[in-house]
């Protein structure tokens, strides 16, 4: 996609997702600021599960603070698990949290099915549990790997690639 492309795509997201923002003044210097509103308060929360070693891999992401992170360890129930595996934190850019907001309008996250179904006679699969939480809504869809629909893998995906480059695999 060109650049010119890309920034249309992201602009009209962003442009679909401030549609409920209300502005004010800031006396002080004249800056516009957002209210809290659906844009401000969208968390991101990833649970994927399976897999041929058992692992469950939580990943989340906070477009307020811009703070990320994930923990991934062996799938347990009992009372006393055993510590994670891996972890990693940090801080997303404005061009990250942007395009992930971009990504969340283009799926259109909230109009998708809660449950993609499960894969019969598939072996090793990942299950996934997507929470988006924007202003007072929160939804959850449920996929696996081959019954999540296109839109929600982007959204995975990219959420994916921020990890990638905080120097870490993610799912």
């Amino acid at each position: 996609m060109s650049g010119s492309r890309l920034s249309f795509v992201l602009a009209l997201g962003m442009m679909g997702m401030l549609a409920g923002c209300r502005a004010t003044t800031d006396e002080g210097n004249g800056e516009v600021l957002r209210s809290r509103d659906a844009v401000s308060a969208t968390r991101i929360d990833i649970r994927r599960d399976g897999g041929i070693a058992g692992l469950r891999t939580d990943l989340w992401a906070d477009l307020v603070t811009g703070g990320f992170g994930t923990v991934t360890r062996r799938m347990c129930e009992a009372p006393s698990c055993p510590p994670p595996i891996d972890s990693v934190a940090g801080t997303l850019t404005r061009a990250q949290a942007d395009a992930l907001i971009a990504r969340i309008a283009e799926a259109d996250f909230f109009n998708l099915r809660d449950d993609c179904g499960v894969t019969a006679n598939a072996a090793d699969l990942f299950f996934y549990a997507v929470t988006i939480r924007r202003g007072g809504d929160s939804k959850t869809v449920r996929a696996d790997d081959l019954s999540m629909p296109q839109p929600l893998a982007r959204i995975v995906a990219d959420l994916s690639r921020v990890f990638d480059g905080a120097g870490r695999r993610a799912p």
